[in-house]
């Protein structure tokens, strides 16, 4: 019993260090999406943005839907915290995008920030696999 409440407290523990990163990223996204408009840097900066907080959204949420349980220790906290900060301190680039409005190269220069961004992201969901229950889905056939 006493594991089952300690195993209990570490996935809230984990859940909440995952929404919280997950809200602060999106607000980082939504301000960098926000100076991308008044840098006028076009549709295509603003397609990026938009496929970008739905991969955030779908990778974040399957994480936390396929994390074992039994996994659940002081080594994936450790591991997900620092994790979660590279992820951070890239979402913070997105506020770089605030000096482009009289740059030439500013939805380059955006569009680099989201894929550096997007990388980082999938470099996060590759080492959360070890942590993930295994599921056969046909899609990854």
């Amino acid at each position: 019993m006493l594991s089952s409440k300690k195993t209990e407290i570490i996935e809230r523990k984990f859940k909440e260090a995952l929404i919280g990163t997950k809200n602060a990223i999106e607000s980082c996204l939504w301000y960098g999406k926000g100076f991308a408009i008044q840098a006028e840097c076009g549709t295509n900066v603003d397609r990026e943005f938009h496929s970008l907080m739905g991969l955030l959204i779908t990778r974040f949420n399957d994480i936390q839907m396929r994390i074992d349980p039994t996994k659940l220790d002081e080594k994936l906290a450790k591991h997900l915290v620092g994790q979660l900060k590279i992820l951070e301190a890239h979402a913070q680039r997105f506020w770089n995008i605030q000096g482009s409005s009289g740059d030439q190269h500013k939805e380059e220069r955006a569009l680099k920030i989201i894929e550096d961004f997007k990388s980082k992201l999938w470099d996060f969901t590759k080492s959360m696999e070890a942590y993930l229950k295994v599921e056969q889905r046909e899609a990854d056939k």
